[in-house]
């Protein structure tokens, strides 16, 4: 089952410098990212997003940049829906206990056991990163 949040966007303080064009992403009350037309961004994706959510453990997916403000949406929302899944480091873990295949923790690059049957759209991290956050 997949779920669809609910977001909307609000002019920012223009003190803040993004002009017409910068807007608070709000979940209710909260403010939980930005999306702006960025000067410096590429031609072809000049809406630059972020989760600044301080409820999230930040990761260096959760910013990019969409060729429309719609667009811009569409990836903050995919983004802020994701599932992470944890997994156990190769070298604490020496044999898996399912059928699995090595990958790499999305936060600490180190290699990790991911099972077979997980979806393949979710964030790998390890355990370690995990507990820092």
């Amino acid at each position: 089952m997949t779920t669809t949040a609910t977001f909307t966007l609000t002019r920012a303080n223009k003190n803040r410098g993004g002009g017409d064009d910068d807007f608070d992403v709000r979940d209710g009350d909260r403010v939980i990212g930005r999306i702006v037309r960025h000067p410096q961004a590429p031609d072809k994706a000049p809406w630059f997003w972020a989760i600044t959510a301080e409820s999230r453990k930040p990761l260096p997916t959760d910013r990019g940049y969409a060729a429309s403000r719609d667009d811009a949406m569409v990836q903050f929302n995919a983004h802020w829906s994701r599932r992470d899944r944890i997994c156990h480091r190769v070298a604490d873990l020496p044999t898996p206990h399912v059928p699995s295949f090595i990958a790499r923790c999305i936060l600490c690059n180190g290699q990790i056991w991911v099972a077979l049957t997980s979806p393949s759209d979710e964030n790998r991290i390890c355990s370690h990163c995990a507990e820092d956050g």
